[in-house]
């Protein structure tokens, strides 16, 4: 996104915001000498600001549904709007354990993860955790069985 270009005004220093929205916003500073001479090349600082957290949805398989399969392919849809999030900002745990052999689609959102060894006949926990750029964090966690 290209910032907008605004008219230069008196400011002093240092200088407070509030109330910014979420999305990219940049400062431009030009220094004036007590002669009146003007820098002519203005100093900027861009930053994004970004409190929206980031989403889970579509998980698989369904809260409290049981499956026959002994492994079973675990899903979720994991999006932030602010930022393009990274398999470094996801993390999963099924049944309490950090799972790193899954695979995280930037494209679609969609992470995934088969285990490699057969799911005990039990009820399981899985667990995503989302962390986007600006350190917003959202956890989704939900339960399914295994039957024979």
């Amino acid at each position: 996104m290209q910032p907008r270009l605004r008219r230069l005004l008196p400011c002093a220093s240092p200088k407070a915001y509030s109330g910014l929205t979420n999305r990219v916003h940049t400062f431009r500073v030009r220094a004036v000498d007590r002669a009146g001479n003007v820098d002519p090349a203005p100093s900027a600082r861009t930053w994004t600001v970004d409190t929206t957290l980031p989403a889970i949805a579509s998980p698989s398989p369904a809260p409290s549904s049981a499956t026959q399969d002994r492994t079973p392919t675990v899903r979720a849809t994991v999006r932030d709007t602010q930022t393009d999030l990274a398999k470094t900002g996801v993390q999963l745990y099924v049944d309490g354990i950090r799972r790193t052999t899954f695979s995280y689609d930037r494209a679609t959102d969609r992470l995934s993860y088969t285990p490699a060894t057969n799911l005990s006949y039990a009820r399981h926990t899985a667990k995503v955790v989302a962390r986007d750029a600006a350190g917003n964090t959202t956890t989704k966690s939900w339960s399914f069985g295994v039957t024979r």
